[in-house]
């Protein structure tokens, strides 16, 4: 072992933890404004257009209702992706010590969303048939590929590029990466639970308001804005982190990507 490889820190679950909701405090409004406009406000359109209240549904047109959550659910998956790309960018500007900028966040997401997409196709069908094949497989893949789209994002690798870096990263702190996987899922979990329970509160207190309309339209658009926002930028923090600890890379060093 070399003795530069001995000064590198080791990746630290604590420092990924702290770097996420530390750039999330510092840039509430401008992820938060990308959240509402990517994530919350067209799940909660499309809830209420294609719910049990919804025009459609009340109209009878079950073929209207079909198509338009078909096509509500592509819309949804590409304003995921401008999502994901934004806020990892503006995430590493954070940890860079840069102001994040909204107008950069979107112009970067833009411009990567097509890389984007097709990084996360093959994401999605990879992981889908390695979980199909006794899950552990599809598990693997999601840790082995989980900063992909931050490698396409800063350093903007191509399509498989960005799995061989992300390959690349993670290796030696895979189950370090793992454990944080399996901490978001179960805080989602809980946090999903907590914000039903407020909903149907909510609910039982509001004349006429069903609890399912109210999940369809204002608790499950914001627990997903919440979790997208959370993800995101959990990645990029897990990306910056690797870099830190695999090439000693610093914020001065990281910034250059951008210039």
């Amino acid at each position: 072992m070399s003795i530069e490889s001995m000064q590198r820190p080791e990746f630290d679950i604590g420092r990924v933890f702290s770097a996420t909701f530390g750039a999330i405090g510092r840039n509430l409004v401008p992820f938060g404004v990308l959240a509402l406009l990517f994530a919350v406000l067209p799940q909660a359109a499309l809830g209420w257009a294609t719910g049990p209240k919804g025009p459609l549904v009340a109209a009878g047109n079950v073929w209207a209702t079909g198509l338009v959550g078909f096509a509500g659910a592509l819309l949804s998956l590409g304003f995921s992706l401008i999502l994901q790309a934004a806020i990892i960018h503006g995430a590493v500007d954070d940890l860079n010590d840069r102001k994040a900028s909204l107008n950069a966040c979107l112009t970067t997401a833009f411009r990567n969303l097509g890389p984007v997409l097709l990084i996360t196709i093959l994401m999605i069908l990879g992981i889908g048939l390695g979980l199909v094949l006794l899950i552990v497989p599809g598990i693997m893949l999601a840790v082995l590929w989980i900063v992909a789209v931050p490698a396409q994002v800063v350093e903007r690798r191509g399509v498989f590029g960005s799995f061989e870096r992300s390959r690349e990263l993670t290796r030696g702190s895979r189950w370090a990466i793992f454990g944080l996987m399996v901490l978001y899922v179960i805080l989602s979990w809980i946090a999903g639970l907590v914000l039903l329970a407020v909903g149907s509160t909510m609910a039982g207190g509001i004349a006429g308001l069903a609890t399912n309309t109210l999940m369809q339209t204002v608790i499950s658009p914001l627990i997903n804005g919440a979790s997208s926002l959370i993800g995101a930028v959990g990645t990029a923090a897990i990306y910056y982190e690797l870099r830190v600890a695999r090439e000693g890379i610093g914020p001065q060093a990281l910034a250059s990507v951008f210039d």
